[in-house]
């Protein structure tokens, strides 16, 4: 980590750690807890502090007023509603002005917030979300390709790689509090989109970019094998990665921390209020904020109890289709530069790894792919979309494609899309809501094997559903609810978001494929 990345995260932790934080979050001054997380501080947070130790006991202390003179809050009225309305524009021109109002510009870093400064612009999702999200940019860069804005995209993962170099990782968004973890891995994705698109890069530039890739995704791979070479019969779990009795290596979603989410930090100890291994409890909801399905029954004992939460327990075979792609893709581009070398050792890596996410997530007698419990030694028990990434990454057999579709579609695809989970719960990943990821998933993965019909149908219920509810409220939104598609969704710790970036990106990317079909 940079000098300069050191001293921001230090200053954050003096932040995030102090009685003032603690107390205006456990006051719900802000109904939501990200937006405290998100202040800026008028002058130096020592100072604050300081001061805050000093008044807080005085006759007449306003702990509101306090905050108010201290802090400045996030601008809710640009990222709530600027993009809410735009007259009675049809829905793709509607997404094209979107673009600019979720655009962020380059800055310097802000005086002691928690906002990571970035170098090129990027796109935000939308509402509460204010900084670029990791795995979100993949499904919005597929629209941004349809808008001609393919700098963007390379502007985007260039922001990717500059974290690595500054905080050793790609966190799960540019805000200190999310240091701790990433998201999904698909930085593969998002070079593959690039490289895919021959207009673009050319020459030198194509040249330089893969020099740039090759580096970025090694340190990906890198960081989600951290400790790997460490694991024995006796240690066979550490940080992300998870050694079998067979000495097949696994991977799972972690956090470094064990602590409260500054973003949630209320409800986490809200939560925590009966739970007995509470730094057990917060790592485990971090790592399921990693996954990017926070939360969901994919990662419970228990369905309707959130303090049954044991991701860190879980090998998910979302993630470790997703790290076959990196392995796959590395491989590539090593034999694009003509290193024979490091092209052999990841063809290998990638070719392991199929074989182990074939035999230890399949589930014959369902007939299709499950999470594993490692600690536990069985599948789960939950049918979830991301049974089709073995599809989406080509790696299932044929027969393990056509059962997978059989089981998903008297489960999962329904007449607006694609389910999220069978589970109905109290959780926002899970049924009956629909996400925009999980549409491009089943879609491409179904597409893989000849499954036209059924992928045009995921393709055409999605962007109907989704116009639909355009037409009605005149916006776009973070997540829907398919069973019935034109009220708000719900479930989770916050009220669903406008938008948003990768319901706008995958279903641009629909509409273009269904027209082509």
């Amino acid at each position: 980590m940079t000098e300069n990345h050191q001293n921001v995260q230090s200053q954050a932790q003096q932040f995030f750690n102090s009685t003032l934080f603690h107390d205006v979050q456990m006051a719900r001054v802000f109904p939501d807890s990200k937006t405290f997380a998100d202040a800026s501080p008028k002058s130096s947070i020592t100072h604050i502090l300081l001061a805050y130790e000093n008044e807080k006991s005085k006759e007449g202390f306003s702990l509101n007023t306090f905050v108010e003179n201290h802090f400045s809050m996030p601008d809710a009225s640009y990222t709530e509603s600027k993009y809410i309305k735009t007259g009675n524009l049809e829905l793709t021109d509607y997404i094209e002005c979107l673009w600019s109002s979720l655009t962020r510009q380059p800055s310097e870093q802000a005086n002691e917030t928690s906002l990571l400064a970035l170098p090129h612009p990027y796109i935000i999702p939308g509402g509460r979300f204010r900084e670029i999200y990791y795995w979100d940019s993949f499904f919005t860069a597929l629209g941004l390709v349809d808008s001609e804005q393919m700098q963007l995209v390379v502007n985007m993962v260039d922001n990717f790689f500059y974290l690595q170099q500054t905080v050793h990782s790609i966190p799960n968004g540019n805000r200190t509090y999310y240091i701790g973890r990433s998201q999904p891995p698909v930085l593969a994705l998002l070079v593959e989109l690039i490289l895919s698109t021959p207009t673009l890069l050319r020459g030198n530039d194509r040249n330089n970019f893969i020099e740039r890739s090759i580096v970025g995704l090694r340190n990906e791979y890198d960081f989600w094998m951290q400790g790997h070479d460490s694991l024995s019969p006796e240690k066979n779990a550490t940080k992300r990665t998870v050694r079998l009795a067979d000495g097949t290596v696994l991977n799972r979603y972690w956090d470094e921390n064990d602590t409260p989410r500054p973003e949630s930090y209320f409800e986490d100890v809200e939560h925590a209020n009966n739970v007995k291994d509470k730094a057990a409890f917060w790592r485990n909801l971090r790592a399921a904020c990693e996954s990017g399905w926070d939360f969901s029954s994919r990662w419970l004992e228990s369905a309707n109890s959130l303090t049954s939460i044991n991701t860190t327990s879980l090998l998910p075979v979302d993630l470790n289709c997703l790290l076959y792609l990196l392995e796959t893709k590395l491989a590539e581009l090593y034999k694009e530069t003509n290193n024979a070398g490091e092209m052999v050792k990841f063809k290998q890596a990638a070719k392991s790894r199929k074989t182990a996410i074939l035999s230890v997530f399949w589930n014959d007698e369902s007939g299709t792919f499950y999470d594993y419990n490692f600690v536990k030694q069985r599948h789960t028990d939950v049918l979830s979309a991301a049974c089709f990434l073995p599809l989406y990454a080509s790696l299932a057999t044929h027969e393990q494609a056509a059962r997978t579709v059989a089981k998903a579609k008297l489960s999962l695809i329904g007449q607006c899309g694609v389910h999220t989970t069978n589970m109905q719960s109290e959780q926002q990943w899970d049924h009956a809501n629909g996400w925009a990821p999980l549409q491009w998933f089943a879609f491409e993965g179904l597409s893989n094997y000849g499954f036209v019909d059924d992928a045009n149908h995921v393709a055409s219920s999605w962007c109907g559903m989704v116009e639909d509810f355009y037409k009605r409220h005149r916006c776009l939104m973070e997540k829907y609810n398919l069973n019935n598609p034109l009220q708000f969704a719900y479930g989770g710790e916050y009220d669903v978001q406008h938008g948003f970036g990768w319901t706008n990106g995958v279903t641009m990317a629909l509409r273009k494929k269904r027209r082509k079909a």
